[in-house]
């Protein structure tokens, strides 16, 4: 009956501390991202103009294209045991998709362990495919716009 009572209490115990490190990363997640997304673009890349991210990424992909947003490692994790104990960088990911084409912009906010640092994301990439064609022209924000405006045709 002990052993009983003593499983009770470590399954209980368990299970409070996953759903508590789960709130917070959830809670992390959200605050990462609605940083990203009020950040403005000149504050990003000079020269951008002074929108929020969201609004601005919104207008050049345009309103046809579902848009998701996802925190991630920045691409850092290798799954080795190089990986235990290291702080990995915190990325926000803008991501909009069609069945044609793929965009995604992400961008450094800080670090999983410290959170948010700093005034304003870092640019740690861009991407655009094309009918699985990658752009590799596009290296920056300022690229994405000149780049949509070719013409997808469909096959």
């Amino acid at each position: 009956m002990k052993y009983l009572i003593h499983i009770s209490i470590l399954l209980i115990v368990t299970f409070a501390c996953f759903t508590g490190a789960n709130a917070q990363s959830k809670k992390q997640n959200s605050a990462a991202i609605k940083f990203a997304r009020a950040t403005l673009v000149s504050n990003i890349e000079k020269g951008m103009p002074k929108m929020r991210f969201d609004t601005w990424f919104l207008q050049t992909v345009g309103p046809n294209l579902k848009i998701t947003w996802e925190v991630n490692d920045c691409g850092e994790q290798t799954g080795t045991p190089a990986d235990k104990g290291r702080d990995f960088p915190m990325c926000v990911e803008a991501i909009a998709d069609s069945t044609d084409l793929h965009i995604s912009v992400a961008l450094g906010v800080g670090t999983f362990k410290r959170g948010i640092i700093g005034k304003n994301p870092d640019m740690r990439g861009v991407s655009l495919s094309i009918k699985g064609e990658v752009n590799s022209g596009v290296q920056k924000l300022s690229d994405l716009p000149p780049a949509l405006s070719i013409k997808v045709v469909p096959n």
